[in-house]
């Protein structure tokens, strides 16, 4: 299984388009050698004002959503957002964020990312 909790700070007014990338996050490509993925997605923000959007291969799970303003690392399983979204091996996975206010916010965010490929006999 792949983990990932981090933040980013997000400037008044501004779309990031790649959240993994921006941060570097390992996590934005499922790895080659798992056949098939199971992601599962948590997220908060610093305030209200944050919207965000999730692709996982050719699948968009979650388009300009709210983000849910408790103001910490997402906690398990309260923050969950996205779940059981099979994803392939060397797929990529962006995550985009808005702040729709006039001052920066924190979005804060856990990726899953469990190679479920025996599952399916893989």
């Amino acid at each position: 299984m792949l983990i990932v909790t981090d933040q980013i700070s997000i400037a008044a007014n501004t779309t990031d388009q790649n959240v993994l990338q921006t941060n570097g996050n390992r996590v934005r490509t499922v790895p080659q050698d798992w056949a098939v993925a199971r992601l599962t997605y948590f997220s908060s923000g610093s305030a209200a004002g944050l919207e965000e959007s999730l692709f996982a291969g050719s699948q968009n799970p979650l388009e300009n959503s709210r983000v849910s303003a408790t103001n910490q690392i997402p906690v398990v399983p309260d923050d969950m957002t996205v779940t059981d979204i099979l994803v392939k091996g060397g797929e990529q996975i962006q995550l985009t964020v808005a702040n729709t206010t006039g001052g920066a916010l924190t979005h804060f965010y856990r990726v899953e990312l469990e190679d479920v490929s025996h599952q399916f006999g893989l």
